[in-house]
């Protein structure tokens, strides 16, 4: 399939699910379930470090992860914050400051969070708009996260994370786009 055809399907995909993720919303029951599928993962009482992300109104809220009950005291938690066209990751401390960030997301203030390097995140939680089963991911259409996950550095387990509805037969994919290694849904994780 050629570029430009993949391009529209993905465009028409994006719209189709904008308008579907502003009508749904996950539950408590929901979010505790796809905390639990995540904290079942194979590699997640091993990980050292790991990616977690800011959340939009949509997407599944994952900062659970950071309290104490949640994980180990010897996991690292980082989150990205968009530096031109690109993602520089912090790490995360207890009493971090946030900032709100281009397109309205809540950022690490540079001020108090250390920098950190790809390389000490062996775990990244991805959101995205829409997976499939086999490990296709569409996000918003920037490519903030495929640039990231592409760089050589990276050697992370790549996490998809979803309500069940962001879940599709098939995601139309160009040769940038990273495919996840897992993607979670509140019922079950689906492997590459």
């Amino acid at each position: 399939m050629n570029v430009p055809m993949i391009q529209q399907e993905k465009k028409y995909l994006r719209e189709k699910l904008r308008r579907v993720v502003k009508l749904q919303q996950g539950s408590v029951t929901d979010l505790e379930q796809l905390l639990h599928q995540v904290q079942i993962l194979p590699t997640w009482p091993e990980a050292q470090g790991v990616l977690l992300y800011a959340p939009l109104v949509h997407e599944p809220d994952l900062l659970a992860l950071l309290e104490p009950s949640s994980s180990d005291s010897t996991k690292r938690f980082f989150f990205p914050r968009m530096q031109q066209d690109e993602l520089q990751l912090y790490e995360w401390l207890p009493k971090a400051q946030w900032i709100t960030g281009a397109h309205g997301i809540q950022e690490p203030d540079p001020k108090n969070w250390r920098t950190a390097s790809l390389a000490e995140v062996d775990l990244a939680l991805i959101p995205g708009l829409a997976f499939d089963e086999q490990g296709g991911r569409l996000g918003w259409g920037r490519g903030y996260f495929d640039r990231l996950l592409k760089k050589s550095e990276c050697s992370a387990l790549k996490v998809g994370i979803a309500w069940p509805w962001q879940i599709v037969p098939q995601i139309p994919r160009e040769a940038h786009d990273v495919t996840m290694d897992f993607v979670v849904t509140p019922e079950k994780s689906f492997r590459r």
